[in-house]
């Protein structure tokens, strides 16, 4: 009995070892089929995301350079309106004998300048006006102003700005003067910005007027020695005034006093004429006296705080 079903046996065994022989062989094809995905999906995802970072970081970099370019023109923006700041009129005084000096600034340059100075050599006094135009350029705040006039006087105007409305330097000035000989003198000078109005009420009987045309100084000056009222001409006259009359100079208002009192007492008379204010401090004019035939021609008076400050009379 057992050797009839032994085969019978041997076939079922069979049988079930090649379904597993055969369950087995599929399962082993399969791994390499699900193998190659991974790579594959590793791959899709190094691909996916290997262009990110580049587009991303071109994506925000991009932006970022335009904006920081700005940058210099912004820094470079507060010298120029630095500079712009000292555009206007400018005007001061000398020390000593606080003689009046201007200049005007335009587009960070000085385009013209009118010194007033005073130098005293010995008892003789060189005193007068200059006005130059020029083109001096301003470096940081310095400016540096160089000329010679018909005189052959030399002068240097050298300065700089503490404030947008405040500056000082130095004003040399050299010469040869045909009453006073050789002279040589360096001046310290102050000034801030804003030109004196050349609008003004009239002068009337010589009495100083807050804000007068510098002109209207001068006429109610001479109106007053015309009519010999001293005390009226001398009210319109600087305690430091420096002058310069006819070869005769002095410096204060009691050398001026007794300048005046000579000529009244001698019934001088003066007409002043073709009277020029183009700066509201230096006044040019042509002065003819009772005592001369002919009128002098260049005068100048320089004019500061309503009072005569400098008279040069040829």
């Amino acid at each position: 009995m057992l050797k009839k079903s032994s085969p019978l046996l041997l076939f079922i065994a069979l049988t079930l070892l090649g379904i597993s022989i055969a369950a087995c062989g599929g399962a082993a094809p399969a791994a390499p089929t699900r193998a190659p995905v991974a790579p594959t999906v590793a791959a899709v995802a190094t691909r996916a995301s290997a262009p990110a970072s580049p587009t991303a970081a071109a994506a925000t970099s991009a932006p970022v350079q335009p904006t920081r370019a700005p940058a210099p023109t912004q820094a470079a923006s507060p010298t120029t309106s630095a500079s712009a700041g000292y555009d206007g009129d400018w005007s001061g005084a000398t020390n000593p004998h606080d003689m009046p000096i201007a200049f005007t600034v335009e587009s960070n340059q000085l385009t013209n300048v009118d010194l007033g100075y005073a130098v005293q050599t010995g008892s003789c006094t060189v005193s007068g006006s200059q006005s130059q135009d020029t083109q001096a350029r301003i470096g940081g705040k310095a400016f540096n102003v160089q000329f010679t006039d018909d005189n052959n006087y030399q002068y240097i105007f050298t300065g700089a700005f503490t404030a947008n409305t405040q500056a000082n330097g130095t004003l040399d000035v050299k010469g040869t003067s045909a009453l006073c000989g050789a002279f040589e003198a360096k001046l310290t000078w102050k000034a801030t910005i804003g030109a004196a109005s050349s609008s003004a009420p009239t002068v009337s009987d010589a009495t100083p007027t807050t804000g007068i045309a510098d002109t209207d100084v001068l006429l109610a000056f001479f109106k007053a020695v015309n009519a010999k009222k001293l005390d009226d001409a001398l009210a319109l006259v600087d305690d430091q005034v420096v002058f310069n009359i006819a070869g005769t100079p002095g410096i204060g208002k009691d050398a001026l006093k007794a300048y005046l009192q000579n000529q009244m007492s001698r019934n001088v008379t003066f007409t002043a004429s073709n009277l020029t204010s183009n700066d509201t401090v230096t006044v040019h004019f042509t002065l003819r006296t009772s005592d001369k035939s002919a009128p002098v021609d260049d005068d100048t008076a320089l004019v500061g705080d309503n009072v005569l400050q400098t008279l040069v009379l040829h």
